[in-house]
């Protein structure tokens, strides 16, 4: 199978653009009080179980807007429709780790350049085989929206938003973690990169 992941980038920067300019803050459905300024924007994904896109306007005070998981809890009210076939994603797992598909997966990155991704063979007792496969599918993945995210931000899509002086971009995995932007370690740090205003 193949994976083209730079086809996916402009369809979900343009639908992040569309969920910015229909964003209500009297009607906001994430975490905090709708009407508050926005503190935390989230791009979660799944790949593994089902694919979908969601993004997530987070309200709560910088303290508590920390990375906690709270989005998931509002994923089936802000999921993009994008016009692309993110199943490919779904796909794509399921070639690698469903015993009847078996393939190798070769992924197109959004830097061009081509990787082929093994199928995941028997024995793992210890699950490093899967947890390796899944977090590169992930990392992969991860990337392209970060540029489709990125690319909305550097467009100033998010500049007419009620913004708090804070507010940061999050990319989040949703099944088991295996991709979030920026590195955990730097987030609330000056090596953030996901602060909106530097």
């Amino acid at each position: 199978m193949n994976l083209d992941l730079p086809k996916f980038v402009a369809p979900i920067a343009a639908e992040i653009v569309k969920r910015c300019e229909e964003f209500d803050s009297s009607t906001n459905d994430g975490p905090g009080d709708a009407g508050d300024p926005i503190e935390q924007i989230t791009l979660g994904f799944q790949f593994d179980q089902d694919a979908w896109v969601a993004l997530v306007f987070d309200t709560r005070s910088s303290g508590s807007a920390a990375f906690d998981g709270n989005w998931q809890l509002h994923i089936e009210e802000n999921r993009l429709d994008c016009d692309c076939d993110i199943d490919e994603w779904l796909d794509a797992y399921e070639s690698l780790f469903d015993e009847e598909i078996h393939s190798a997966v070769t992924v197109t990155t959004v830097d061009g350049d081509s990787k082929v991704i093994e199928p995941h063979s028997e024995p793992d007792d210890d699950g490093e085989a899967e947890e390796r496969i899944t977090n590169l599918l992930a990392g992969l993945i991860g990337d392209a929206l970060r540029d489709a995210l990125l690319s909305a931000r550097d467009k100033g899509v998010f500049d007419g938003l009620p913004l708090a002086p804070s507010c940061v971009l999050r990319i989040d995995e949703h099944s088991n973690g295996a991709y979030c932007w920026p590195d955990p370690d730097t987030r609330g740090t000056d090596a953030d990169e996901g602060r909106l205003k530097m």
